[in-house]
């Protein structure tokens, strides 16, 4: 019955409004509600007076206690009508106007209602009691809580009633009541009855699940009833949670630990839920209101953070203990776990020794270290996630915390089979927050001369990817020993599979140097002693030379590029605090060195093989770049006369492996070691070797590329140099000779505004010339470099208006077209069908384009005419329909005279380019553009064509 939910006012008498409101209905519920008034008006008729809403209050109550007694048909219907008018009437009664001891006996007789009858009751009838008892709770408001501990019980029965609608309406009384209650006895008594109510409540779940039969129906079905009170208690305490105190919380989080550690895995999955929403309920406490509010206080903070805190110890070992039970289990643990060691500001206090912080992590240590004791085989991946978050968390106080923990998981390492990545990583996490110092004296790495065997080497690999922000002298006085030990001790054995597990392990032990140089703390200080250590090894061109000369090029580019170190989102590393003023100091460092270091690397890289050569080459490049312009002079004319005066078997070669050198320093260099270098290129350049010529060519494009000033000092008389050269035969100095034309010809049109650019005619000439003579291979080395020259000269012509350099570009490829020579003509077309495949938006920009090529169909030459056919085909397969359309009439009258040309293919051709138009501006519009004469041709080619190849239209 749902009047209740229907104000009304205490201006007028409360009988004359229902049966005006309600005389007319035909539903049952309002025939009896209009029954009780018409009774209560007879009866103040009758009295000659009028009645309060206090009035009616004493009556309801009377009639109620005696229709409790009255054992008939109709008791039921009577009930749900007296019920839902004192529902009705409550709210109009004045506050602190009902005595306490009528108040008890009004919420007995509710009370005795609803536990003798309510199950007889229609829902609606039960709500309507609820309610009666909820507004007399909040009314009676006492010290005195017998009677409120009573309703409160009763209420609390209800709220996990398995009937949905009378459940929801229980609780939001028990919560509107618990907010109601003023006097702090009365909040306690309530707080304790909704405790005992949970304790019950789980204690009869976990009794159950334990004794359930393993062939009993029966018990299944009282397991599956209790299992549902339960998680009908714990949507009550979510919606307590705001009004409950913190002692009352901690008791009921001593229950949780109970049906945390049951076999029943869905009882615990369903307290791991409720634990989950407790945190969440205190983070939210932590935080402020998004409504203005005063500004929390030092000591309120203080407060949050204990409230928050006290809770955690309690716990933390059950959770942990859920980690190796069942997987959907151990994960939400997981997540639990990890959520708690995130919120809890951990690392602050934790050097506190006897702090709250410290116990909890000492707790949460032991429980973890307890989960890893008793696990059978490597621990799920779900513990180490845990693990390595605290190992996160407590940063370098971790080494005092979790020693024991990183030997357990050491333990694993050395017995465990299989994929072992997530042990890795959360050994990882520990080598990070530690450091490998640490890290190290916990677990050290040796090996037994004697009886061959070793000891942790399996950390070596996880050091080489985990190690950050350590001591360059700590590698240079525990690990290169370690090394050395390991590369003597394999000279000393004659046994080959345990030699090379030696050398292995000594390789590993250098391959950390990189580890090492990811941002040292002590480099500023300890580069030099390294430096010293390094150059002994790199000239003998030891089986260590590559790590060397990796980890260089990292400690260099790491301080060159400082500002993005933290840039890298998918690292496992720490984000770095590194600033301008470690990087110069750390840069400085290798500047004081950098020219022993460069030195040592250019005299072995004439020596060292092929594969070697190109990471010795690179860390050239990186050296040169903190060594002194004329440091690199120095060392360059020493390598050319040190190699060049070599007998002339050798020269050529050794010239070659000068050029390579040549290229490493141009990304450091000034105007005058350019000149140097240049001068050596153009000598090399002018020699008749292939080879010498290719990496001429190569080393030429890097200046170009690098250095603005040589290319703008240097144009003219490097253009003579060039056109003087033949073009190579060999396809890879022809790329990196058109390399270096793409550049210039990019700047000789962005140098000349006004007059004709001699140069970039003559570059155009040779890559037109070469597309229409040369072989496939040459040809696609010319198209490549027009694409990327256009698409260069694009970005740089922000407008499409006249003299911009792109329309320059446009302008000289089509001034061939108008050439003598058939082949410089062809070429022509073809550059600009390349172009036209890379940017359909030329045809808009030139618009005379499409009609002077079309032209050249009248040209009696058929290397020309394949020319322009292949033109017109890569046109309309570029150009959107609407595009082509403006097009369509002048192709149609150039093309379709060829179409009766069978020879070379032109026939074909011509097919093949009607057709597409056909299909892109469809075939009526095309036919009406048609003259008469070709009309055969186009119904012999419509019936002709059943398929349409799908390689011309990709």
């Amino acid at each position: 019955m749902e009047e209740s939910t229907i104000s009304f006012t205490g201006e007028s008498d409360i009988c004359q409004q229902l049966l005006h409101r309600y005389s007319k209905s035909i539903a049952p519920q309002h025939f009896h509600l209009c029954a009780i008034a018409s009774a209560f008006l007879s009866t103040a008729q009758s009295e000659s007076r009028s009645l309060t809403p206090l009035d009616y209050y004493y009556a309801t109550i009377d009639a109620l206690l005696d229709s409790s007694k009255t054992d008939n048909n109709d008791a039921d219907d009577v009930v749900s009508a007296l019920s839902s008018f004192l529902a009705l009437v409550l709210p109009l009664v004045p506050k602190k106007s009902i005595d306490m001891s009528t108040a008890a006996r009004a919420v007995e007789i509710v009370v005795n209602l609803l536990d003798n009858s309510c199950q007889g009751l229609q829902v609606s009838r039960v709500r309507a009691l609820l309610k009666c008892l909820g507004l007399l709770l909040e009314l009676c408001n006492s010290a005195d809580s017998k009677f409120v501990q009573l309703g409160f019980q009763t209420l609390i029965k209800h709220a996990i009633d398995k009937r949905p609608k009378v459940r929801k309406c229980a609780q939001d009384r028990v919560v509107k009541v618990f907010k109601s209650f003023q006097s702090p006895v009365v909040k306690n008594s309530a707080s304790k009855l909704v405790l005992k109510s949970f304790k019950t409540c789980m204690s009869s779940a976990i009794k159950t699940v334990g004794s359930r039969s393993a062939d009993g129906s029966k018990d299944d079905l009282v397991s599956k009833c209790k299992h549902l009170e339960v998680l009908r208690m714990f949507d009550l305490l979510k919606i307590l949670l705001p009004c409950l105190p913190s002692e009352v919380i901690s008791k009921a989080i001593v229950e949780l630990q109970k049906s945390l550690s049951t076999k029943f895995s869905l009882l615990a999955m369903h307290a791991l839920d409720f634990m989950e929403e407790i945190l969440r309920f205190f983070e939210s406490e932590s935080e402020p209101e998004p409504e203005p509010e005063p500004e929390l206080t030092m000591s309120d903070k203080v407060k949050i953070v204990k409230k928050w805190n006290c809770h955690y110890s309690l716990v933390i070992g059950s959770i942990a203990g859920l980690l190796k039970t069942s997987e959907a289990t151990a994960i939400r643990a997981s997540n639990i776990l990890k959520e708690m060691i995130n919120r809890v500001d951990l690392y602050e206090h934790v050097d506190t020794d006897g702090s709250k912080e410290s116990r909890i992590v000492k707790s949460l240590c032991d429980a973890l270290l307890e989960v890893l004791s008793t696990q059978k085989g490597t621990p799920n991946e779900h513990s180490l996630a845990v693990i390595s978050d605290l190992f996160r968390e407590l940063w370098e106080y971790s080494h005092t915390y979790m020693g024991n923990i990183l030997l357990k998981l050491a333990s694993f390492m050395t017995t465990a089979s299989g994929d072992v990545k997530h042990l890795q990583e959360c050994i990882g996490s520990a080598i990070i927050v530690m450091g490998p110092v640490k890290a190290l004296a916990l677990l050290p790495i040796s090996h037994d001369a004697d009886d061959l065997t070793f000891s942790n080497t399996w950390l070596i690999p996880i050091l080489k990817e985990y190690t950050c922000r350590s001591y360059l002298e700590f590698f240079i006085q525990s690990i290169v020993p370690l090394a050395e030990s390991f590369r003597e001790a394999s000279q000393k054995v004659k046994r080959s599979e345990i030699r090379e597990e030696l050398q292995s392990h000594a390789r590993g032990c250098w391959g950390l140097l990189l580890a090492f140089c990811r941002q040292p703390i002590d480099m500023h200080e300890t580069f030099g002693s390294l430096a010293k250590l390094l150059i002994s090894y790199i000239e003998k061109d030891a089986y260590m030379l590559e790590d060397i000369a990796i980890a260089l090029q990292h400690l260099v580019n790491d301080n060159k590029n400082w500002s993005s170190l933290d840039d890298d989102q998918t690292s496992k590393l720490p984000r770095i605090d590194y600033d301008k003023k470690i990087a110069t100091r750390n840069i400085k460092a290798l500047s004081s060195c950098s020219e022993e270091l460069l030195m040592a690397f250019t005299q072995v890289f004439f020596q060292v093989s092929p594969m070697k050569r190109a990471f010795v080459k690179d860390t050239i490049g990186c050296l040169a770049l903190v060594t002194e312009y004329s440091t690199i002079k120095v060392i360059f004319i020493s390598s050319l006369k040190l190699n060049v005066s070599v007998e002339k078997i050798r020269v050529d070669a050794n010239m070659c492996l000068l050029l390579e050198l040549a290229s490493s320093f141009v990304g450091a260099t000034s105007i005058d070691p350019t000149d140097l270098i240049y001068d050596f290129i153009k000598d090399c350049l002018q020699e008749e070797n292939d080879n010498l010529q290719s990496e001429a060519y190569a080393t030429l494009y890097k200046i170009l590329e690098e250095c603005f000033e040589f290319k703008s000092s240097k144009f003219e008389q490097l253009m003579d140099l060039l056109l003087d050269l033949k073009s190579p035969v060999d396809i890879i100095s022809l790329r990196r000779r058109f390399s270096c034309f793409k550049i210039l010809l990019v700047h000789s049109i962005e140098i000349t505004r006004d007059g004709e650019n001699t140069y970039g005619v003559h570059m155009l000439n040779e890559i037109i010339v070469t597309i229409a003579d040369s072989k496939e291979e040459s040809r696609k080395v010319a198209h490549d470099v027009l694409r990327k020259t256009s698409s260069i000269l694009k970005k740089t012509s922000l407008s499409k208006r006249k003299r911009a350099p792109y329309y320059e570009f446009i302008t000289m490829i089509m001034g061939y077209i108008s050439g003598s020579s058939p082949c410089i003509k062809s070429g022509a077309v073809s550059a600009l069908s390349v172009l036209i495949s890379n940017d359909s938006e030329i045809c808009h920009l030139m618009p005379d384009l499409v009609s002077e090529i079309l032209e050249l169909l009248d040209s009696e030459d058929i290397q020309v005419t394949k020319a322009v056919l292949g033109f017109l085909k890569m046109l309309v397969l570029s150009l959107q329909a609407r595009d082509l359309q403006k097009f369509l009439s002048d192709i149609l009258e150039e093309l379709l005279p060829w179409s009766s040309i069978s020879q070379h293919h032109i026939k074909s051709e011509v097919t093949l380019i009607f057709e597409i138009m056909m299909r892109k501006c469809g075939s009526a519009l095309v036919k009406s553009l048609v003259p008469e004469k070709y009309r055969d041709f186009v119904d012999n080619d419509r019936k002709g064509k059943t398929s349409f190849p799908e390689d011309v239209m990709s």
